[in-house]
């Protein structure tokens, strides 16, 4: 479940079976019913790093997005978890 309300997304441009993909990191495109639209953003390079490892990258990730948004920076991506 991807959302409090347990509402199911469908997978928008082909991403379900060819998510958009870069050097670091995987990109599905999802549809909420309500209209809602999300892109979520998969690292792909760390598998082989401890997940203390890890934790940090994306503690660090979205430390950066919060004080983007905290400082009214409105083209930054919103974190949502």
């Amino acid at each position: 479940m991807l959302r409090a309300d347990g509402s199911t997304p469908s997978f928008r441009h082909g991403t379900a079976t060819n998510p958009l993909s870069g050097k670091q990191c995987v990109i599905y495109a999802l549809d909420f019913p309500n209209g809602g639209s999300w892109a979520v953003r998969i690292p792909s390079l760390m598998r082989h790093l401890p997940a203390a490892a890890v934790a940090n990258y994306v503690e660090a990730e979205a430390r950066i997005l919060k004080d983007l948004e905290a400082n009214g920076f409105s083209f930054s991506p919103r974190l949502l978890g």
